[in-house]
């Protein structure tokens, strides 16, 4: 597998228990500073569920309907990858992008994180499912 083709897993665990820890202990973790959250950003909720699979076609194809709305859950228009609510980066769209190669970090591609390296090469963007455009 060359560096380009691979794809980091996070620790999922890990992730719920630090966010479980710093929204427990809110701003006391931080002294001097206190939570700026007056507005949220989506639909004027604190935590939303955002639909991550491309299951439109289940309709068209299965005469399966998911209504995920009913859930209160979000989700693109036509439940597709990439839209107002998700978007899914893979490594091949990406160009020179940076990301971090393996699940330690040690790894990395043009440093690992956006901040360590500097873009001047063209990002592709990917729209209208084939059409690459270079920004």
């Amino acid at each position: 597998m060359s560096e380009n083709d691979a794809r980091v897993r996070l620790n999922y665990p890990l992730l719920i228990f630090l966010l479980r820890i710093c929204t427990s202990f809110g701003s006391s973790l931080f002294p001097g500073t206190s939570c700026q959250c007056e507005e949220f950003a989506i639909d004027g909720k604190p935590f939303v569920a955002v639909w991550n699979s491309p299951t439109g076609g289940c309709t068209k194809n299965f005469s399966v309907e998911i209504n995920l709305k009913d859930n209160g859950i979000l989700e693109n228009e036509n439940q597709t990858w990439d839209g107002k609510y998700v978007t899914v980066f893979y490594n091949a769209q990406l160009g020179h992008y940076p990301y971090f190669t393996d699940i330690e970090g040690t790894g990395s591609y043009n440093g690992g994180m956006p901040q360590m390296y500097l873009v001047f090469d063209p990002i592709p963007i990917q729209m209208n499912r084939g059409s690459v455009y270079h920004i």
